[in-house]
């Protein structure tokens, strides 16, 4: 018998990251029209609540402990994104496991998966009884562990379909301007695991200046190789919804524009092509038909960003590689570049499906 009574079942989504955000924005709409008997609110932080109002579109804030008790008082079901803090995740985990709530854990990103679990608490047994990962090779590693063996679905990332449908979208056909735009989306300095974001021996790009932060490090390697282009083109960077003009000042001079409140879905279409490392914004602009390219100073961080392995963003790791791509190559690949808008990966495409038919399972009962 299900645990659920027959009237419409409450669920709670919080997001307390951009990339989590993204997440619950496509799936609030999806579960809110799929016809089995649930209804979807997202609950956010103040500065993710913003980020998510660029998107156009509203979450309620949840930031004290009263706020958390009466959201899943009040509901049936409580979805969790992740971030980096894991502190907003800890007290929703705390609240709900006390209230004896179904408890499902989504993953928006395949990096630093574990540490991302950590930090929500799940390792000292604030553990939710669902994860939704993304690929099959997250499923494999979150089942390894020894705290989730089961209860464990690789269902995708329902945003890519959902951009495609509902997200903005712009069809770069030519220059947008006499000078191409050339985007660059910066990322956080730090994250879940510090010692990711610094050089290591592994690293194939190291900067001019002898910093060790992965992301000053590309913004270097990227200026030197543009600084005698500059007049060529104009630059944008948007700084990350986390991130301080302060943490890139020295930088910044080099750009034209320098995007901070603005949404990603007005930023992107003023661009002809988008540069960045592993920002999920490469894949938004991907789906609005804007050629990408990513600087990976690290190569083993190709598996964090899945338009890579679709095979639709440009590649570089070595500085000659970025020399020989900006001398010889840029100004076709702005014409003819990859874009992905028609050519979602069958597997993408049905993400919002499979994670509709899981939950309707889950509230059936059918998986315990």
């Amino acid at each position: 018998m299900s645990r659920f009574k027959e009237n419409k079942k409450r669920i709670a989504v919080f997001a307390f990251d951009p990339g989590a955000a993204n997440y619950a924005l496509a799936i609030e709409s999806q579960i809110n029209s799929a016809g089995i008997g649930v209804f979807c609110n997202i609950y956010s932080s103040e500065l993710v609540s913003k980020y998510i109002l660029t998107r156009g579109y509203v979450a309620k804030v949840a930031k004290s402990s009263e706020d958390f008790e009466n959201i899943i008082d009040s509901s049936d079901v409580i979805m969790l994104g992740t971030s980096e803090s894991g502190k907003y995740e800890r007290l929703a985990l705390t609240i709900a496991r006390k209230r004896n709530k179904v408890l499902i854990m989504f993953l928006d990103s395949s990096a630093n998966i574990l540490e991302r679990f950590i930090a929500a608490g799940c390792e000292e047994g604030l553990k939710p009884q669902y994860i939704f990962a993304l690929s099959d090779e997250d499923e494999k590693i979150l089942r390894a562990t020894r705290f989730f063996e089961k209860n464990v679905y690789a269902l995708e990332n329902p945003y890519y379909s959902w951009m495609l449908e509902f997200g903005s979208r712009a069809t770069i056909k030519k220059f947008i301007s006499d000078k191409p735009r050339i985007g660059f989306l910066s990322e956080p300095l730090l994250g879940l695991n510090p010692q990711q974001f610094y050089l290591d021996d592994s690293y194939t790009m190291f900067g001019t200046s002898g910093t060790k932060l992965r992301m000053h490090i590309v913004l270097e390697e990227f200026i030197n190789t543009f600084r005698p282009y500059k007049n060529n083109y104009d630059f944008s960077i948007r700084l990350h919804p986390k991130g301080d003009k302060n943490e890139y000042a020295e930088y910044l001079e080099f750009f034209d524009c320098i995007s901070k409140d603005e949404g990603i879905d007005i930023f992107l279409p003023k661009c002809d092509i988008v540069f960045g490392c592993t920002s999920m914004g490469i894949v938004d602009a991907l789906m609005m038909d804007i050629p990408t390219c990513s600087i990976l100073p690290k190569p083993t961080e190709e598996r964090w960003l899945p338009s890579i392995a679709w095979g639709k963003t440009k590649v570089i790791k070595t500085r000659v590689e970025l020399e020989i791509f900006v001398r010889e190559e840029l100004y076709k690949y702005i014409r003819e570049g990859e874009s992905i808008s028609n050519k979602l990966p069958t597997r993408i495409k049905a993400s919002p499906k499979k994670i509709i038919k899981t939950l309707n399972n889950i509230l059936q009962g059918e998986y315990s």
